[in-house]
């Protein structure tokens, strides 16, 4: 069975229930049953695909660095854009390689529950991807931090998000302190 962007599924098939369960429930009849779930995160909290992969052994692809060789998972937040050429900065010698350089070094999965072994899950960024380069994704994310606050800009920030880092998205809503509320209230 393979279920794709199983994110984007509504919560029941008409009034049957859910329909990633139905399917499955139709694959009772073969002994060598697989099941294969795909999909972009979506909502942090809402997000069936994440929690599957919670749920699982939790792979993720790991790197080695060109400079130092230690392995590491390829992330935004050690991606560097200021100048040309886009590069990514090693976490644990510091030292910055380019994307030809990241890329072909070897790499392997490693499950962060390898003990799961009933269900596999895997977790790969667009960072990873032979199909995008890193500043397509720049222009993307620039592209997207361009429009003006709003729901506009937020829309094209949880598509780059949820698509191209493959992570859920946060929505951040003012808090507001209950109690200092609830200690205004007067008897009407």
């Amino acid at each position: 069975l393979i279920a794709d962007e199983v994110d984007r599924y509504g919560l029941s098939a008409g009034v049957e229930g859910s329909p990633i369960d139905l399917a499955e429930k139709r694959q009772s009849t073969f002994w060598n049953k697989k099941t294969l779930k795909i999909s972009s995160p979506s909502v942090a909290g809402f997000s069936y695909i994440w929690q599957q992969l919670e749920e699982s052994s939790h792979a993720e692809w790991h790197v080695e660095c060109p400079k130092c060789s230690r392995a590491q998972v390829l992330t935004w937040s050690q991606l560097r854009f200021d100048k040309s050429p886009v590069t990514h900065k090693c976490k644990f010698c510091n030292r910055l390689s380019t994307e030809s350089r990241w890329k072909a070094q070897p790499g392997h999965w490693r499950h962060r529950n390898p003990d799961r072994r009933a269900k596999r899950g895997y977790h790969l960024s667009a960072l990873a991807s032979p199909w995008v380069s890193w500043g397509e994704l720049v222009t993307e994310w620039k592209t997207a931090n361009a429009n003006p606050e709003g729901q506009l800009r937020r829309n094209a920030l949880q598509v780059f998000i949820n698509t191209r880092l493959s992570e859920c998205w946060e929505e951040h809503v003012a808090q507001y302190d209950t109690d200092k509320l609830r200690n205004r209230r007067e008897y009407y």
